[in-house]
């Protein structure tokens, strides 16, 4: 009996294992998936992603190619990391080639076909000066679809890599040609990482030509079309969000914040045959102050030497009449002024990513909108604190981290139509149109109105503003995607739920007047059936007009 007893023990604890193992294989499933779900929705703040892939100019090569034509040279870019980016460079006409006084020097992206012979596209009877950077693949060019997927990772670190090339073609252009101007040309599939270069580079103008955003949208569109038929059409979907999700710090509407002051030139094909327009549409609604103009034909394709000189020509010409900026007489600020308050912008957009708000566009918005331009000048050193300002009549400019909150609880994007109740200052306007919104403003108080109107106009934001009750919103320009008020009624007033749009969302502080009042998001699904959860608790300043009677 007893050597029974102890048979029986062993056989136990193996049936004891064997129930764990299913519950182990079941945590560990959802362990996996959990971590997927946070990684697919919280993508990394795009500026830092390219920044880490960026440095310094330390030294400039170049070595004549002759082989290639006379006066071209080819320049390897080497920077303080030890990064090296490859480029072929023409000075202008009648310029030498170890230098030049021509006025533009333009920086290309080379393309997967064309690469930095890309040059050789642009006509050498151009007083520019141009310099086509290789895209940092050394990988082939052409490849079988299992060879692709097994160089996913690669591809997707060369093409994260790309906008550091091309700052580093921006600064050795600058070493080259003292005197000139240096613009950014990007083409087709080279858009995206040419736009997301500006930020790292700060070109004097851009010029994107057929280009496109919305990343996931467009590369359903690629995979589609290439792979074609029942597998293009059931793989592109996933496809598509992968590779979005994968290059989403190129996405241009993550950059477009901070080129607001930019000249930019958006070149469209006048029959558009390969990207959808809607994506088309969102590249021109993330730089909505861009110059637009078109080249005959459809998208371009470098075999097709008229358009390529077509697309050059008016690229040139807008170049040439771009006027010199001149240097500021009395500068508003001085340069160490501004870089402090850049800084303390950056530390407190950082806290407010610790503190819990992640979406990219919300974050790039606000460290690219100058909080101290939006406060009265005695408060301007506390901008960048983390706290509600006064900003006369009674109103006062809200605490960046509700401004985040509330941004975020929005879901912006470019081309999303909001309606703001309550203008104040115009700085959660700005940080709207920051992040490429289309914005309608209403301020009960006309002084404010005018002023932030003003403020808005002199900052390069596009923000529509007029004075009146916001109670009844702007039943002209409805509906709207988004309503945001940031003055609190007692209790939301129906004709901003009549004016948002099926799928719309609307956040605001609801509650009486010295009481701690509840921040709320309201969405109306398409039936027109309006969901509301509380986010927190908030003090604002109460909704005047027809909501306080």
């Amino acid at each position: 009996m007893r050597g029974a007893r102890r048979a029986e023990r062993p056989r136990a604890a193996r049936t004891g294992r064997a129930r764990m193992t299913p519950a182990f294989f079941w945590l560990g499933a959802l362990a996996l998936l959990a971590s997927a779900a946070w990684w697919w929705t919280h993508p990394p703040d795009a500026a830092a992603d390219l920044r880490a892939r960026a440095s310094e100019l330390a030294r400039l090569e170049r070595a004549p190619a002759d082989d290639l034509g006379p006066r071209l040279e080819r320049w390897r870019m080497i920077g303080a990391n030890g990064d090296t980016t490859s480029a072929l460079w023409r000075p202008a006409a009648g310029a030498s080639a170890t230098g030049g006084d021509s006025a533009w020097v333009v920086v290309i992206l080379g393309g997967i076909g064309t690469d930095d012979r890309s040059v050789l596209l642009v006509p050498d009877s151009l007083e520019v000066g141009v310099l086509a950077v290789s895209w940092p693949w050394s990988g082939p060019r052409k490849m079988g679809r299992l060879a692709f997927l097994a160089r996913v990772p690669a591809l997707r670190e060369a093409l994260l890599r790309t906008p550091a090339g091309l700052a580093a073609g921006v600064a050795a252009a600058r070493r080259s040609s003292p005197g000139a101007r240096v613009a950014l040309l990007g083409a087709s599939l080279g858009v995206p990482p040419t736009a997301a270069a500006a930020a790292l580079a700060h070109p004097d103008a851009m010029v994107l030509v057929d280009g496109a955003a919305d990343l996931a949208r467009l590369l359903r569109s690629e995979v589609a079309r290439t792979l074609g038929g029942a597998a293009g059409a059931a793989l592109a979907p996933f496809a598509g969000s992968l590779g979005g999700r994968l290059l989403s710090s190129l996405e241009p509407a993550r950059h477009a914040a901070g080129a607001r002051h930019l000249p930019v030139l958006l070149i469209d094909a006048e029959r558009e045959d390969r990207y959808p327009p809607a994506c088309v549409a969102s590249l021109h609604a993330a730089y909505p102050h861009a110059r637009n103009a078109t080249h005959p034909g459809a998208h371009l394709r470098p075999e097709h030497r008229d358009e390529v000189e077509a697309i050059v020509g008016a690229a040139w010409r807008w170049l040439s009449e771009l006027p010199v900026r001149p240097a500021a007489a009395e500068p508003v600020a001085e340069p160490a002024a501004e870089r402090a308050f850049r800084e303390r912008r950056a530390a407190l957009v950082d806290a407010i990513a610790a503190g819990g708000v992640r979406d990219s566009a919300t974050l790039a918005a606000l460290r690219a909108v100058p909080r101290h331009e939006f406060v009265p000048r005695g408060q301007a050193a506390r901008a960048y604190a983390d706290e509600a300002l006064p900003i006369g009549l009674g109103q006062t400019i809200s605490q960046p981290t509700i401004v985040a909150i509330m941004t975020e609880a929005l879901r912006p994007r470019p081309g999303l139509r909001v309606l703001e109740v309550g203008t104040g200052s115009g700085y959660q306007a700005a940080v709207l149109a920051a992040a490429g919104c289309r914005v309608h403003s209403i301020e009960i108080l006309p002084p404010l109105a005018d002023s932030a109107r003003a403020r808005l106009a002199r900052l390069g934001y596009r923000v529509e503003v007029r004075a009146g009750d916001g109670y009844a919103g702007w039943p002209e320009a409805a509906p709207f995607d988004a309503i945001i008020v940031t003055a609190a009624p007692e209790r939301v007033p129906q004709p901003l739920l009549d004016q948002l749009a099926p799928g719309g969302r609307l956040v605001a502080p609801v509650g009486e007047e010295g009481a701690v009042q509840e921040l709320r998001l309201l969405e109306k699904d398409a039936r027109g059936r309006v969901r509301v959860t509380k986010l927190l608790p908030v003090r604002f300043v109460p909704m005047r007009g027809e909501a306080a009677r």
